[in-house]
């Protein structure tokens, strides 16, 4: 069984549709160091790496009691992710293979040691981005689709916004779903609410990826994190 990792605030249906499906999933509680509405999500709190999880030294210390018996699956480090922007982005980077896109500055120095980084001025590049498999992604940062394209993958570019996240003007739209380990990718919303949708359904079909979809507006809870599938 796969272990998901989700934001604590992520709405009911989405543990639920994991759960029915089979997936262990885990809360991510808040951190105090984060603003409110992104402080549970985790591709602000952890970094999936090789079947473990990366995360802060002392997020891990201050829930010992949630991580405890996970304790094999952690790394931990002593980056301390942090609002506001940018040094709460640590984390927050997207791999690609042996690559890292993100803002070089600010990633996690655990993780830059490990992999080449391709720098480009959004740094919350993991959030925005949905990557539907090692080669197909979706985003509508101009910088990280070309930082994708250079590497040869294909990505469709949409319309920024669209995506509900509190407090925020608008979420991203990887941090709106994220790739579970049956290859399915599942969207917390449904993505035709975004004037795009029909255009990622196509090339998430074209490119023979299942969806899944809940109803309502498109939510950016965190990009859902499955720890059972190496990310490559």
């Amino acid at each position: 069984m796969s272990l998901i990792l989700i934001g604590g605030d992520a709405s009911p249906e989405i543990g639920g549709f994991l759960s029915r499906n089979g997936f262990r999933v885990l809360r991510l509680p808040s951190f105090y160091l984060l603003d409110g509405p992104v402080s549970t999500h985790p591709d602000i709190l952890c970094f999936p790496l090789d079947g473990k999880i990366v995360m802060s030294g002392e997020y891990f210390s201050l829930n010992h009691g949630i991580f405890g018996e996970i304790e094999d699956l952690v790394t931990t480090v002593p980056d301390r992710p942090h609002s506001p922007y940018p040094y709460d982005v640590c984390f927050d980077a997207l791999r690609v293979g042996h690559h890292l896109i993100g803002s070089e500055k600010h990633i996690s120095g655990y993780l830059k040691e490990r992999f080449d980084v391709i720098h480009v001025n959004q740094g919350y590049a993991r959030c925005s981005a949905a990557r539907l498999s090692d080669d197909a992604f979706i985003t509508a940062d101009s910088g990280i689709c070309r930082a994708l394209r250079s590497l040869g993958k294909d990505v469709l570019e949409i319309t920024p916004g669209h995506v509900l996240l509190d407090g925020y003007s608008c979420g991203f739209i990887g941090g709106a779903g994220g790739l579970l380990d049956d290859g399915t990718y599942l969207f917390f919303g449904d993505p035709l609410t975004h004037p795009d949708g029909e255009k990622m359904l196509g090339f998430a079909h074209g490119h023979n990826i299942k969806t899944a979809s809940l109803q309502g507006r498109l939510r950016d809870c965190g990009s859902l994190t499955c720890i059972g599938r190496s990310v490559r």
